[in-house]
């Protein structure tokens, strides 16, 4: 066979493959069900799947689809395999390109997914996943986990609801919630000043119609500017009295540790008062025995009673 023959044969069939794509051209009366309905009828899997194996389709024997396209997966031929398209197609949803459905999940060629309009959708590469809304990216997942930008909400009904993180390791516990706060913006962050809110645990009850009100509150401020070398800052809780509802500090855990309480200390009446480690030597506590209220000093290991006040 001379390279001109050659030439023309592949030319030949190049553009047999690329009728084949397009439809097959022509009066195409085999891609009539074989029932002869209607060939937009849903759900005619037989029909689809003897077109898919036909070697040739239409009055032109066109190159049938088996042709270009494997049932193995990752398998090329000349087309993209069709290896789980079936069940891709389950989860289309509307205004999704037939592209979308083409692509083997993770590849790096997967396709963005917009909803309804472009910037509010699923974009993917090879190392992330982003979804974002009106243009603004509102998560990330890649090989670190899953970052949340604005509120996350939890919701259910009629079950409990939680944020829960578990972690099982040999080492110590590293299961922690880190709430990470600076002035500025995610691209040039700056330090926070004294009196900014550095983090706070917000609680909110029901109240009445679509009302929820704050209850409880756990919350740190900063006590300077912060700094490299500086980072300062208080712990306030703040809780709600019966037949009220507004919140009030209970108690405050300064910058250099000193406790502030807004009420009467109440200790159990087996309770003491530490001055000092509980096992150290030279230590000392207060605390009941029966109506009487002792002084007691740590000496070798024992606590010694120093004074005693009775009722």
């Amino acid at each position: 066979m001379s390279k001109k023959t050659l030439l023309v044969l592949l030319l030949g069939l190049a553009l047999l493959a690329l009728a084949a794509c397009g439809g097959g051209g022509g009066n195409d009366t085999a891609e009539q069900p074989a029932d002869g309905g209607d060939v937009a009828a849903v759900g005619d899997a037989a029909n689809g799947e003897r077109l898919f194996s036909q070697a040739t389709i239409g009055a032109n024997n066109a190159p049938g689809c088996i042709t270009c396209h494997s049932l193995e997966p990752d398998v090329v031929i000349v087309g993209p395999s069709q290896a789980g398209l079936a069940t891709r197609a389950q989860t289309r949803v509307a205004g999704v390109s037939a592209t979308a459905l083409d692509v083997p999940a993770g590849s790096a060629a997967a396709p963005s997914i917009n909803f309804g309009t472009a910037g509010t959708g699923v974009y993917g590469s090879s190392t992330t996943v982003d979804i974002a809304t009106a243009g603004s990216n509102r998560a990330t997942i890649d090989s670190s986990g899953l970052a949340v930008a604005g509120i996350v909400t939890a919701t259910s009904s009629g079950a409990s609801s939680s944020f829960r993180a578990n972690t099982y390791r040999n080492s110590s516990t590293q299961s922690s919630y880190y709430l990470y706060n600076a002035r500025g913006t995610s691209t040039t962050p700056a330090n926070l000043q004294s009196g900014d809110e550095n983090g706070a645990l917000i609680f909110r009850a029901w109240q009445t119609g679509t009302t929820f009100t704050s209850n409880g509150l756990i919350r740190f401020l900063t006590t300077e500017a912060h700094s490299a070398t500086a980072l300062g800052c208080k712990c306030q809780i703040y809780t709600t009295a019966n037949t009220t509802t507004t919140l009030s500090p209970a108690l405050t855990l300064d910058n250099d540790k000193t406790m502030t309480t807004y009420a009467d200390e109440i200790m159990a009446s087996t309770a003491y008062k530490y001055f000092g480690a509980s096992g150290t030597n030279g230590s000392w506590r207060i605390g009941r025995s029966g109506d009487n209220l002792v002084f007691e000093r740590r000496e070798a290991g024992s606590w010694v009673t120093k004074l005693t006040v009775e009722d």
